[in-house]
């Protein structure tokens, strides 16, 4: 069972918002006997944090799953000694140093901030996955996307890259494989059971019809739970590394930039992994089995 922290911008249920957060907590409550997830940890990026958090509140009530959700700061430079998230995150790291797994698909100011509160919390984290970072130009559908999560916080980004730990990053390129088309998803996870077809289908619709409105494609690449899986299941990638500069300018467009492209040659750099997905339809089948798992066993 490895020990799980799921750091979020969770804004599943919002008009117009993403919905690959709440997919990827989906998937880690559908692998329950292998992961235990001590905890969510909001922050913003998708959405303000007011929004992230109360849609994951909400997302976790309509679930009926008993896991404790801590509050982040609003903004990258933000940090309060109240602060529910980090506290959390520095403290429950320091009681178990070298068993917590973080998955982080947001901004990573709550973990910045943790590292504030206890400077020895990277080197006490076992291993960080994170979905973020473009390789090269993003083309979603008909159109050029930007970066949301490294960019979000940059110096966040650049402390999660340079720490300790082991730190696996799913990014922009390598996540593309993951995609679901919307007659298949609808047709494999609507619950007939449930007068609204369940918390997956309904919450998801509203999404589906923005990618047809806004990029001309009939389904949504699920970027966040290719983070989730390469935590839990490494065997469905081909493990690659990626030399990367640590210059806080490239990280302000997301740009995981190499030595060999920069135009900054001579600035330090870190090793880090970035996992290539194997086989896109055996990815997506196990994916899909994790979603029927947990909307299964959802009451509602």
């Amino acid at each position: 069972m490895k020990k799980i922290i799921f750091d979020c911008d969770n804004t599943m249920g919002e008009p117009g918002c993403d919905i690959d957060d709440g997919m990827a907590l989906l998937y880690l409550l559908g692998l329950s006997d292998e992961a235990e997830l001590l905890g969510i940890t909001t922050t913003f990026g998708n959405s303000t944090i007011e929004v992230v958090n109360r849609r994951t509140h909400e997302l976790i009530e309509e679930l009926a799953c008993p896991i404790p959700v801590y509050e982040g700061v609003d903004a990258p430079d933000a940090y309060d000694a109240t602060d529910a998230a980090s506290a959390f995150l520095a403290e429950a790291v320091a009681a178990e140093p070298g068993e917590i797994t973080i998955i982080a698909t947001g901004s990573m100011t709550n973990l910045k901030n943790a590292a504030l509160r206890d400077e020895c919390f990277f080197g006490q984290v076992k291993e960080i996955f994170l979905m973020g970072g473009y390789t090269d130009k993003l083309v979603v559908g008909d159109k050029v996307v930007d970066e949301l999560n490294l960019s979000s916080d940059p110096d966040a980004a650049l402390q999660v890259l340079n720490a300790p730990c082991r730190v696996t990053s799913a990014t922009a390129q390598h996540c593309l494989p993951a995609y679901f088309r919307t007659s298949e998803f609808n047709l494999r996870l609507r619950d007939e059971s449930k007068p609204d077809g369940g918390p997956a289908f309904r919450l998801s619709q509203d999404w589906f019809e923005r990618m047809t409105n806004d990029y001309g494609i009939e389904g949504f690449v699920c970027w966040d739970v290719v983070a989730a899986a390469m935590a839990l299941h490494p065997e469905l990638f081909r493990d690659e590394t990626r030399e990367v500069i640590l210059d806080r300018k490239f990280l302000e467009h997301g740009m995981l930039e190499t030595p060999s492209t920069a135009q900054a040659i001579g600035n330090p750099t870190i090793m880090i992994h970035t996992p290539v997905i194997i086989d896109a339809p055996e990815f997506c089948e196990h994916v899909y089995e994790a979603w029927r798992r947990e909307s299964n066993r959802s009451p509602f």
